[in-house]
């Protein structure tokens, strides 16, 4: 687990300056409102695993508010996306067991204040589907969290550990389009999080027939010609009408080690009796912290 001196780096880096120094204050340099400070910290976190148990009735808007980082809020935006596309209901119940503050820290390069927390908390989602039998899974927040203070007595979360992975070094955001024969695939982002990794689509149609991406065509594959298929994906990717425009779609895969030399390919039917086929190298876009050629993260 990543103590103290790895979340320093990590707050160094979000703030985008590679000159930036961040180091803590004494206790008395920092605010006269330390104590609201405090408590505005730890509810953030505790409001934030709240927010992820229930994006299900909200649509993630709470999940939202809280992301202080770019990457953290396409997370949230794509767990909308999640809830949204689910075909019933997801149950989400959140236990915090513990949030304990460790102090503050000044960003020097944003002038901005930050905040070391310790939690250990669970998140239990239920999902029920309006046919067949209910899954659970359950998420486990355990280890250190990143803040920084936005305004008084509002914080926003920089990366926290989710099932003994930071979320920082597993939310990828590619962005990478191709468009073939009226078909348009956008890879926005990957999420490279345990047992399953999620893989997030904005697809267009410009063809006069109906568009389908069925989980198991879609592949991750090696050079050697290993195959490994999707599991699942929303139920909008069953049926793109015709003139349908940046519509997102998440397809699961389960997690892999390493993705060097392995390649996303979606073969996209068009009708019955046509198929369009994109392909993304993951070895180049991303690499899992798991990976053991990537670089060491600073998160």
């Amino acid at each position: 687990m990543r103590r103290l001196p790895a979340l320093l780096a990590f707050l160094a880096v979000a703030c985008a300056a590679p000159t930036s120094e961040v180091r803590p204050n004494a206790l008395e340099q920092i605010s006269p409102t330390l104590g609201l400070d405090v408590a505005a910290a730890r509810q953030a976190a505790i409001s934030f695993v709240q927010a992820y148990a229930r994006a299900d009735e909200d649509g993630a808007a709470a999940l939202r508010a809280l992301a202080g980082t770019p990457a953290m809020l396409r997370w949230a935006e794509w767990v909308g996306v999640q809830a949204e596309q689910f075909p019933g209901e997801i149950i989400g119940r959140a236990d915090v067991e513990r949030v304990a503050f460790v102090g503050f820290l000044r960003i020097e390069a944003a002038d901005a204040l930050g905040a070391h927390l310790d939690l250990d908390a669970t998140v239990s989602l239920t999902f029920a589907p309006e046919e067949g039998e209910p899954a659970r899974r359950v998420r486990v927040f355990r280890g250190p969290v990143a803040l920084f203070r936005r305004d008084l007595g509002d914080w926003g979360v920089l990366n926290a550990f989710r099932d003994g992975l930071s979320m920082d070094d597993e939310i990828h955001l590619v962005d990478q389009r191709a468009s073939a024969r009226g078909v348009a695939v956008e890879l926005d982002s990957v999420f490279t999080f345990r047992p399953e990794w999620s893989v997030n689509l904005v697809l267009s149609n410009a063809t006069r027939r109906r568009l389908t991406l069925f989980p198991p065509d879609a592949a991750i594959v090696d050079r050697e010609g290993g195959r490994v298929a999707g599991l699942a994906g929303t139920p909008n990717l069953r049926g793109i009408p015709p003139g349908t425009r940046g519509m997102p779609g998440i397809l699961t895969f389960p997690a892999l080690p390493s993705v060097r030399g392995r390649t996303l390919v979606l073969p996209v039917r068009v009708g019955r009796d046509r198929e369009v086929r994109f392909e993304f190298p993951l070895g180049r876009l991303l690499r899992p912290s798991g990976d053991p050629t990537a670089s060491p993260s600073p998160g």
